[in-house]
């Protein structure tokens, strides 16, 4: 990591603007045959992304994820992430994102993902992790 400033804390302003950096990708889609821009996701948008998750429990209290649940995180997180020529969200209402194909979804929430450096591994560990922080009642 650079340190840009000598050492020295930064200023309120560059707090705010460094808030608005996002890092910017071109994702080919083999099945809708077009090339789709994604954006990196907020903190806040990655837990509204987790959240979306909604682990199960089984009787022995392991969490996994259900495949609906998944199914519409996975249409939550491209709708977040994907942006037009603009940089601007191509959708609304991050559920409107349902219309891809799933191959396609799959190939744009992966992308997404690792653009916001989360992998494959961190995801499954967060939720493995959530066991332990699992609500008995």
């Amino acid at each position: 990591m650079s340190d840009d400033n000598n050492g020295k804390p930064s200023t309120r302003e560059e707090i705010l603007a460094s808030l608005a950096r996002r890092r910017y990708r071109n994702v080919p889609l083999p099945f809708a045959g077009i090339t789709v821009r994604i954006q990196s996701l907020s903190e806040q948008e990655w837990a509204s992304y987790l959240a979306a998750m909604k682990p199960v429990y089984d009787s022995q209290g392991k969490a996994t994820v259900d495949p609906i649940n998944s199914m519409d995180a996975e249409r939550k997180l491209v709708g977040l992430g994907v942006v037009d020529h603009k940089d601007e969200r191509v959708f609304k209402q991050p559920e409107d994102a349902g219309g891809f194909a799933p191959p396609d979804v799959d190939i744009l929430a992966d992308a997404i993902k690792q653009i916001t450096v989360v992998s494959r591994d961190q995801t499954e560990a967060l939720v493995k992790n959530s066991e332990t922080t699992s609500d008995d009642g």
